[in-house]
């Protein structure tokens, strides 16, 4: 892990890289941060955990995230503003 930015403002370098974890610990193998385990993948939040995981230093995981949403949008599966975990679950992203 890279090094990571503490904002004394609000929080130190090992809260950051604390939260990254917590998001990395729910992203599906195949790049999604769904809203909540299991949930719906919501395009907005979604880019928001990718960039923490990059400012947390986790660049893999944060270039999964990106690479996913590039598919959704490519196969037009970002309906209503968001993927369905049973899409994801089928494999088709």
């Amino acid at each position: 892990m890279s090094s990571v930015p503490g904002l004394p403002v609000c929080c130190r370098a090992a809260d950051i890289r604390l939260s990254a974890a917590s998001i990395a610990a729910v992203q599906e193998p195949s790049g999604p941060d769904p809203v909540f385990p299991g949930g719906h993948a919501d395009p907005w939040d979604h880019v928001e955990a990718a960039m923490a995981l990059d400012v947390a230093g986790l660049h893999g995981e944060a270039a999964a995230a990106y690479a996913w949403l590039a598919r959704a949008q490519r196969l037009g599966r970002l309906v209503g503003g968001e993927v369905s975990g049973r899409l994801r679950a089928r494999g088709d992203l």
